[in-house]
């Protein structure tokens, strides 16, 4: 399994949704189905969930994914699939690819073969989905 890291991801952000959504640590955990201990990592800021862990989080909290971490001004498209609760394994699956091709799709060093079919599984926009691409392969060349 290919983990998505985001570089939106907010521990503070989290802590205070659980909060005030009035859980504790095993609370959360127990709904759920993630362990305290790695609960107690994301809360710390010592890890980072996966793209599916994170909507999970979202969504028993009771927010949505971008009160947890915005999306950045510029989303290169792991962003946006982090946000969608998707892995590469999963947009592979979308694309017809292997999953690495995939990677190397998502990194900007091949085009999307089907970027309408990849927005619709985003949620997003054509144009969101292809300024995300752009923007990983920005980031790929300059970095």
């Amino acid at each position: 399994m290919t983990r998505q890291r985001a570089h939106t991801f907010d521990a503070d952000r989290l802590e205070a949704a659980r909060h005030a959504a009035g859980y504790s640590q095993a609370q959360l955990a127990l709904h759920t189905g993630i362990s305290v201990s790695t609960i107690s990592a994301y809360v710390l800021g010592r890890a980072t969930p996966t793209g599916p862990t994170f909507v999970r989080l979202a969504e028993v909290l009771g927010v949505a994914t971008t009160d947890l971490a915005p999306i950045s001004d510029d989303p290169p498209l792991r962003e946006l699939i982090w946000h969608a609760g998707l892995l590469v394994e999963d947009v592979a699956v979308i694309l017809d690819r292997s999953a690495l091709h995939t990677g190397a799709i998502l990194r900007g060093d091949f085009p999307i073969p089907d970027e309408q079919a990849l927005a619709r599984a985003l949620g997003v926009s054509v144009d969101q989905v292809a300024a995300a691409w752009h923007a990983a392969r920005r980031e790929r060349l300059e970095g």
